[in-house]
């Protein structure tokens, strides 16, 4: 249930972003298809750029991730703070010892990197049909 309200909360995302990148560049798109380009090449840039954003934000959170795992590792994150939480939990300690499982790391970043090329076919397709007219005279 976590994973699906991340997964929805990265499509509004991706599909903002890319929304308004599209709606930035209208007049640059209107050009390029003035001049020659297909609907179906704009979609594909589009796409593009959500694959391109992707693959950054998937390595930089890999890093990251592995980052903090790394650190907390061997020390632990001490969680005495929040002992009343952590009593309530059946076999929980007051510090925790992160551990990295390959399984657990591939499946859900995989899923967010299509969610994410996915949420970006609504912009794409936006930009597809843009009337190359009135998408030069768009202010």
């Amino acid at each position: 249930m976590v994973l699906a309200v991340v997964f929805a909360v990265v499509a509004m995302g991706v599909t903002n972003t890319l929304l308004m990148s599209v709606l930035e560049r209208t007049r640059e798109f209107g050009v390029m298809m003035a001049l020659g380009t297909q609907p179906l090449q704009i979609l594909r840039i589009v796409v593009y750029e959500a694959v391109i954003l992707g693959l950054a934000g998937f390595a930089a959170g890999i890093v990251l991730g592995l980052s903090l795992v790394a650190y907390y590792h061997d020390g632990g994150l001490n969680l005495a703070a929040f002992a009343g939480v952590t009593e309530t939990i059946p076999g929980m300690t007051a510090t925790v010892y992160p551990v990295v499982r390959v399984a657990h790391l591939w499946g859900p970043t995989l899923v967010l990197f299509l969610v994410g090329v996915l949420a970006a076919l609504y912009p794409a397709a936006r930009a597809a049909r843009l009337e190359p007219v009135r998408a030069i005279r768009h202010v």
